[in-house]
């Protein structure tokens, strides 16, 4: 909330009228890009931002070919929807930065800023910038604010209290800290921010215009609590039209003064450089750039919870060759949608490859932040939403060269993928047969192979192994039981197309592991299996590794198994023993179709021992040798931390989708089941890693004949980095 009443502080720095030390940079004439929806994910420099705004064609824009620079435009009535009822009534087009920063922080703001030549504002204020407190339940003035007040005056306005909690909104006189008559329009100006709020009289503010420093200020500055950076045009209705452009906004903790006398050029365009080398060295890291087919990689569970997916091509692909990083976590503040999680999968549902107005942001709008997490490689998987809408194929295909265009221009390798089957009847949104995109698919698919020779591009088509010629419409439909959904993988055809992945980086990548596969280096848990003093519960024979349990669970009707378990061990070349499993199913009574043969660690792990504590970071792996066999459904690894029985954090690997309606490739494969890092939650109470619940879990139809057989060694806890430097993401605790 703004508060409208001045008192203006006479400065002792008579530096505001002084002549400019950084000359000002020329204006061109640009091409905006179409306005970016309300609420979708954009960039500034590698800091996230959602969009808000009225939703107009004019509100909120990006220049073509220069993706630093934004536009910011306000109409009489361009009422945000979360401002309306509000009175007097407000017009909003901002960026509402993600980035946090705690109270007595260092805050560097740089930015270039332009305001449209335009009539005087008559507005009593438009802030142009401001850095917010993120706790606005009481609706709290904004402590730090750039304003364009009546007649062109531009002044930066502060507020504070003392109270702590905070619980009434300070709505009493402002300090102005810099004022400047009739400010100077259509011309860049250059800011350079340093603050650091103190709600106690510990505060201070540094302001550099044109590398002329025009304020310093030391007090009492803003309230208790956070702060994020949010800029474009915030003001009271006004008749006349406002226009404000930003370029090269930079927030960080980290000092910007070298920005003072030497800013970044507005009108930089992003230019290709020299990629990578091939072949990277192993762990090189993967951005899954994408829809929604991305995006099911993972799954939020919970605030602290993770769970890669046994429909993820990506988390296939890792499991089968562990070459490359991709590692993704819980994470409540996610700026991508909401989805749960950040890192690695920058994949969201139902998203186009540009904007959808009232919808998604388009992938092309999320390049930047996809680019920030500094990966090697980003795969890219897009289309099949656009095609679904009606989008011609030329259409789709300019949005996808401009996306790789942009890709290129980040000095990163890309896997492009084409786009998979859909189905005629049944399912999410079908196509019938004859219908005219299933030739527009086929056209954009064309257009995706003939980029095979284009400069950092590699394709991935695994249609062959996906598409069933043989199906009755005619059209190139998902095989028998690859889709239940008639868009998104099952678990087979997740594992064709991982296939199709690994084939294409096995040119890109050296072999190797992202991690140690030793299970006696730094593991938690006895990671040898060696000896035969385990237990072995009901309807399992054979010896079981010392520490461990094997048994035979079904459904809650308390009906007993009727499958039989045949456990042995075996001695591998390094001196690593395996648990082997031959499965047998035997149908019982009970409705439940499947059985589940768990594998769990007796000891556990208790935080109480010293090796781990809370805010540190984990994950955890098994290696699995399984065989060919038509009834295993779900061949998973599951990571609880607990506090006593109740679970506060956990991370997956390859959980089930469907256990009911997918089924686990048929085919014998051999590969990692690895966690995603999972952090043990300040505060939490945390005492257990309850291994002896859950670990790995081996399900099958008991229906089904034959046998199958598993072979399971090297399971490993560890604790790992936090993940979230590494991908340029802050390590701010929830």
């Amino acid at each position: 909330m703004i508060g409208w009443r001045i008192v203006v502080l006479a400065l002792a720095l008579g530096l505001a009228a002084a002549l400019a030390r950084v000359p000002p940079e020329s204006t061109r004439s640009l091409t905006w890009g179409s306005n970016l929806p309300d609420g979708s994910l954009t960039v500034a420099d590698s800091n996230a931002y959602v969009v808000e705004s009225a939703n107009q064609s004019w509100s909120a824009t990006k220049a073509v070919g220069f993706p630093e620079v934004a536009r910011f435009e306000v109409r009489r009535g361009d009422t945000w929807s979360e401002d309306r009822g509000r009175a007097p009534p407000r017009e909003r087009s901002e960026f509402d930065g993600r980035k946090r920063f705690d109270e007595g922080s260092d805050i560097w703001i740089s930015y270039s800023m332009l305001i449209e030549n335009g009539p005087v504002s008559t507005s009593k204020a438009a802030v142009l910038g401001q850095l917010h407190h993120v706790d606005d339940t009481i609706g709290t003035t904004t402590p730090y604010s750039v304003w364009l007040n009546r007649g062109n005056r531009l002044s930066i306005e502060t507020w504070s209290s003392s109270e702590d909690p905070l619980v009434h909104n300070p709505m009493g006189p402002s300090k102005t800290i810099f004022s400047r008559s009739s400010f100077e329009r259509d011309r860049w100006h250059h800011f350079v921010h340093h603050v650091r709020f103190g709600h106690d009289g510990s505060g201070s503010a540094e302001v550099w215009l044109d590398g002329v420093q025009v304020a310093r200020y030391s007090g009492r500055l803003g309230y208790v609590g956070q702060y994020y950076w949010k800029f474009g045009i915030y003001r009271e209705t006004a008749p006349e039209q406002l226009a404000v452009q930003y370029a090269n906004v930079e927030v960080s903790a980290d000092s910007l003064a070298a920005r003072i006398g030497q800013p970044r050029d507005v009108y930089t365009s992003a230019q290709a450089g020299e990629l990578p080398r091939l072949p990277l060295a192993p762990g090189a890291k993967l951005v899954g750039l994408g829809d929604s087919i991305v995006r099911i990689n993972h799954q939020a569970l919970d605030g602290n919870e993770v769970a890669s997916t046994g429909i993820g091509q990506l988390v296939w692909a890792r499991a089968l060759d562990p070459r490359f990083r991709f590692e993704t976590w819980a994470n409540t503040h996610d700026p991508v949608d909401g989805r749960g999680f950040d890192g690695a999968n920058q994949g969201l549902d139902g998203d186009h490859t540009v904007a959808v107005r009232g919808g998604v942001p388009g992938l092309l709008s999320r390049v930047s932040y996809a680019l920030a997490r500094r990966p090697a490689i980003v795969y890219v998987q897009v289309g099949t939403n656009d095609i679904n809408s009606h989008d011609s194929a030329s259409e789709v295909e300019t949005h996808l060269d401009r996306i790789l265009t942009r890709l290129r221009t980040g000095d990163v390798w890309v896997l492009l993928s084409t786009i998979w089957p859909r189905v005629t009847s049944g399912g999410i949104a079908p196509w019938p047969a004859r219908d005219p995109r299933w030739r527009i698919r086929q056209a954009v698919n064309a257009w995706i192979e003939s980029q095979a020779g284009r400069d950092g591009v590699r394709i991935v088509d695994p249609n062959s192994h996906l598409v069933d010629r043989n199906a009755p419409s005619g059209e190139e439909e998902w095989l028998p039981g690859y889709s239940t959904d008639g868009v998104h993988p099952a678990p087979p055809a997740a594992y064709q197309a991982a296939v199709a992945v690994n084939s294409a980086l096995a040119g890109m990548i050296s072999p190797g592991t992202t991690f140690d596969p030793d299970p006696r280096a730094a593991n938690l848990m006895d990671g040898m299996l060696s000896g035969s003093g385990g237990t072995a519960g009901a309807r399992v024979k054979g010896p079981v590794a010392d520490h461990w349990t094997a048994a035979i669970t079904g459904d809650f009707t308390g009906t007993a198994a009727g499958s039989e378990v045949e456990a042995r061990k075996e001695k591998m070349a390094d001196g690593v023993e395996e648990q082997v499993f031959a499965v047998t199913p035997i149908d019982d009574d009970s409705p439940d179709p499947y059985r589940t043969l768990d594998f769990t660690y007796d000891p556990e792990i208790n935080l109480a021992e010293g090796k781990i504590a809370e805010g540190d970071w984990i994950e955890a792996a098994m290696y699995v040798d399984v065989s060919a066999w038509n009834a295993w459904i779900d061949i998973s690894l599951e990571l609880s931390l607990r506090a006593g029985w109740q679970a506060r954090a956990r991370a997956d690997a390859m959980l089930p989708r469907d256990r009911l309606g997918q089924r686990w490739p048929s085919l014998a494969w051999k590969g990692w089941l690895l966690s995603e890092p999972v952090q043990i939650p300040r505060g939490a109470n945390i005492d257990t890693i309850k291994t002896s619940v859950a670990f790995a879990k081996i399900e099958f139809l008991k229906r089904a004949s034959g046998t199958g057989t598993i072979k399971l060694s090297r399971p490993i806890i560890r604790k790992v980095p936090d993940p979230r430097p590494d991908w340029n993401l802050e390590s701010v605790d929830p």
